[in-house]
């Protein structure tokens, strides 16, 4: 471990830093995309299972305010910024036009950053 204006950095949030990538916009961009995928993907089994034991009005609410909790999580990824350009990573801009690819995509829309690239090693 690299000690760098007086906080402990490792090597690989060292090479991050020389690359341009910022290592925590990163790592919450993968974790947010992460929950939002979760959220998605349980929507419908959730639903099913509800149905199949017969919460009719308690499995109405159950997934309204999962759908709620849904858009919310994608409206707040849709606002994180991509950590290389700085500028939102499934967006144009605060009101602009949203990636059809959100949660799925894995590219910027600004600078072609896509989070299957590693930090290149030297």
């Amino acid at each position: 471990m690299a000690l760098l204006h007086g906080r402990g950095v490792t090597v690989n949030s060292y090479r991050a830093l020389l690359s341009g990538i910022n290592e925590t916009g990163l790592a919450m961009l993968k974790r947010m995309r992460r929950n939002a995928i979760y959220m998605i993907t349980g929507y419908a089994p959730v639903g099913l299972l509800l149905a199949s034991v017969h919460l009719r009005h308690t499995g109405k609410l159950v997934l309204m305010e999962i759908l709620v909790a849904s858009l919310v999580t994608l409206w707040h990824l849709r606002l994180v910024d991509c950590p290389k350009c700085g500028q939102h990573f499934y967006a144009n801009g605060l009101w602009g036009s949203t990636s059809s690819g959100l949660p799925f995509g894995t590219t910027c829309m600004h600078c072609d950053f896509s989070l299957e690239e590693q930090v290149p090693q030297s």
